[in-house]
């Protein structure tokens, strides 16, 4: 049997709207039929573009299916189905026509439906069919509405909404032929159209009102007849909308407006206005279109917030003070002045994590936050750039603020109401011009003066000079250091378990690079991933990398206690061509199954050559490989790219977890990324759990799967194998 489905319908997007009033105009001024269900579906094949839309029409007897549009399928196809007659099991179209329900038939080839028709489908490179009955007001099937693919395939929550948003206007364009009323044909529009709809006279009083905008403001239709739009939109009084009607005239107008509920909530709705004339030019009455954009907006302002704001300071990251930093250097280069860039490292902020836990060191950097932000100018900017390195670019006397800053983090500081903490902060400086003249060049001079700091004490502050170029020619000892780590054997991963919330049970590990170097120790990966990448070190160490996490699984797989494991990829990486088949290789070589690997990315990656990224991802998802997003919220993706690639997997940064038990707004936030993941069909994981409380919000806001120290610290191969073991 086929799937039976009855979809939902949802308010079409923004990016829609002009097509729908479009299509409304054909239809209040008449235009052909034929006309303008083609129009349907090619708006239907431009929303999905592997799609191919077909709309038959119920014959006069009620018998039979007639060609009503179908602008992409074969001419021979078409007179093939024409007249195809109605009766159960009689392909996709006339099955939906006969039980006037949705049919899904995802495979022509083997379905019993398609028995009769399945040469001339197969014929016509056509392998899936999905068909959507349409019904009149009495319930009785007047049309189908079909979708083809060239592919066996199963429709998605995206498809069925958007088969049933234009299966409603199908249908008030098929009564409004039938009827040839201009007066039914606003009641088939203000009955069906899955947005707010009001129609309005040449007095600019409502005359009707559809029940999706009645839905959306709480009023009866009744209580808005008669009334003027203002009720709805405060905005559009007599006068100011009669204005906007004469300027919509025949282009119509779009735009935002604050509106107000019955309740009195107000609301931002996305508005159409639309003005229809008669034969005369005379206006007769005008179509406005409303469509709450409020949850989308919102939506888009936490996106805006995770791409410019650090989350624990509420200052700005980065990415936002780069672009402050580029505008003071175009500034400072007309006016012929300079200004001072200060980076700020708080000293032993790691101990002080280490002794008093990670959240004694975030709110450390709150307060730290907030007590620079007192010795700014009004000009100057402050930032959290991560960890606990702050910048600082200032207009005044940058001496002053340095003293000034130096002696502010220095005043004790209560931590957790227990520890009173003395902090002290090392500062560099550097000089635009003077220093650079690039915020790459600029940036380095303010970095190696923090070194400089450093070496002078700590608690204070040094300015950039020529003498710190030693800290580069340490660079480039470690980099020497690093190109043999691997031949030494130096590099060894370590594993840390991620549990599933639901049932406790450990679902993955995540593969941690670590380097112990003979002449400085345990090596942060922050210290010496940077460098790999600069110098194209990371691409052996990436083979390396996936090549030991990929033995491992399978030493695993012997041990009966096998499950997947996630390795992060270094956009530097990407600059290989063959990085995919290079994979692909290691992996075939490992025959490990589906998802036996998982790739890790940041949300920088996915901006950098959107093309070729989207290919790379798709070639690894071909392999059977999973795509994971790591640290989610720290880059500054758009929805439009979370969507638009084959990603599986999102990770939650652990900065967002960071005291979320005590600030409001980090839940929200969580619960924000949560739904959006699983709105994306994505599985989410937070990273950085520390405690059961933390465990069961976590659980709560429906998050799929933890990671962090509550479960285990990163343990290296031998003892991940006996961890395993012991649990499953």
């Amino acid at each position: 049997m086929p799937n039976v489905i009855s979809p939902s319908t949802a308010a079409p997007s923004g990016n829609t709207f002009n097509h729908y009033t479009q299509l409304l105009e054909q239809i209040v001024s008449g235009q052909p039929l034929a006309t303008i269900l083609t129009a349907i579906a090619e708006l239907l094949e431009e929303q999905l573009p592997d799609a191919l839309a077909s709309i038959l029409l119920l014959s006069e007897d009620g018998q039979f299916l007639r060609h009503g549009a179908a602008p992409s399928l074969p001419q021979s196809y078409n007179e093939a189905i024409d007249g195809v007659a109605i009766g159960t099991g009689v392909g996709s179209c006339g099955n939906a026509a006969a039980t006037g329900r949705i049919t899904i038939v995802e495979d022509i080839a083997s379905h019993p439906f398609w028995h009769d028709y399945k040469a001339i489908a197969l014929q016509a490179n056509l392998r899936s069919c999905w068909s959507q009955p349409i019904l009149n007001q009495q319930q009785q099937v007047i049309a189908t509405f079909a979708i083809y693919h060239r592919q066996p395939q199963s429709p998605k929550t995206q498809h069925l909404q958007t088969l049933a948003n234009l299966s409603a206007l199908t249908r008030a364009a098929i009564e409004h032929s039938q009827i040839n009323k201009r007066s039914r044909l606003a009641q088939t529009l203000t009955q069906h159209l899955p947005v707010g709809l009001m129609v309005t006279d040449r007095h600019q009083r409502i005359v009707d009102a559809n029940p999706s905008l009645c839905y959306a403001t709480g009023y009866q239709r009744q209580q808005l007849v008669g009334e003027s739009p203002e009720l709805i939109a405060p905005e559009l009084n007599p006068a100011s909308f009669a204005a906007l009607v004469q300027q919509a005239g025949r282009e119509g107008w779009h735009g935002e407006l604050l509106c107000r509920r019955r309740n009195t909530e107000s609301y931002t709705a996305e508005v159409r206005v639309s003005a229809v004339h008669n034969e005369h030019d005379e206006l007769q009455y005008s179509l406005v279109l409303l469509t709450d954009v409020s949850e989308n907006k919102r939506s888009q302002e936490t996106i805006h917030y995770l791409a410019n704001y650090d989350v624990l300071t509420d200052l700005p990251n980065r990415n936002l003070f780069y672009q402050h930093l580029s505008d003071s250097m175009e500034r400072a280069r007309r006016q012929q002045q300079a200004f001072a860039l200060l980076l700020l490292d708080l000293d032993y902020f790691k101990e002080i994590n280490d002794q008093l836990g990670h959240e004694a060191g975030d709110e450390l950097l709150m307060k730290t936050g907030s007590r620079i932000r007192q010795c700014l100018g009004p000009s100057d900017v402050l930032a959290r750039l991560g960890g606990d390195e702050f910048a600082i670019i200032c207009h005044g006397d940058w001496l002053e603020m340095a003293n000034q800053v130096v002696s502010t983090v220095h005043q004790p500081c209560r931590l957790r109401h227990i520890h009173q903490q003395r902090v002290t902060a090392s500062i560099g400086l550097a000089i635009y011009p003077e220093h650079g003249d690039t915020i790459e060049r600029l940036m380095k001079a303010a970095d190696q003066a923090v070194y400089g700091a450093k070496a002078l004490g700590r608690n204070g502050y040094c300015l950039f000079d020529s003498h710190m170029e030693e800290s580069a020619r340490e660079q480039a000892s470690l980099h020497q250091e690093l190109h043999t780590a691997l031949e030494k054997q130096q590099l060894a991963l370590f594993y840390q378990p991620l549990v599933d919330v639901r049932s406790g049970q450990v679902c993955q590990l995540e593969a941690l690079l670590r380097w112990n170097n003979p002449r400085l120790g345990l090596v942060s990966p922050d210290k010496f991933i940077p460098l790999a990448e600069k110098t194209g070190l990371i691409r052996s160490i990436g083979h390396w990398v996936r090549e030991q996490a990929m033995q491992q699984y399978q030493r695993l797989v012997d041990l009966n206690c096998a499950v997947p494991i996630a390795v992060n990829l270094s956009s530097a990486e990407l600059y290989d061509d063959q990085l995919a088949a290079r994979i692909g290789a290691q992996y075939q070589h490992y025959q490990l199954p589906p998802q036996a690997l998982i790739i890790e990315i940041t949300e920088s990656l996915l901006i950098e050559s959107k093309q070729n990224t989207q290919a790379f991802l798709q070639q690894l998802q071909d392999l059977g490989i999973s795509i994971a997003i790591d640290d989610f919220g720290t880059g500054y993706s758009s929805l439009s790219y979370l969507a638009a690639f084959p990603v599986q997997k999102l990770k939650i940064d652990r900065s967002f977890i960071q005291q979320i038990l005590q600030d409001d707004r980090k839940q929200a936030l969580v619960s924000t990324m949560i739904n959006l993941g699983h709105a994306l069909g994505m599985e989410v994981t937070a990273e950085g759990i520390e405690t059961e409380h933390e465990r069961q919000l976590l659980a709560q806001q429906g998050c799929d799967t933890i990671q962090g120290y509550l479960i285990s610290q990163p343990m290296p191969a031998d003892a991940i194998e006996k961890y395993l073991q012991q649990i499953i």
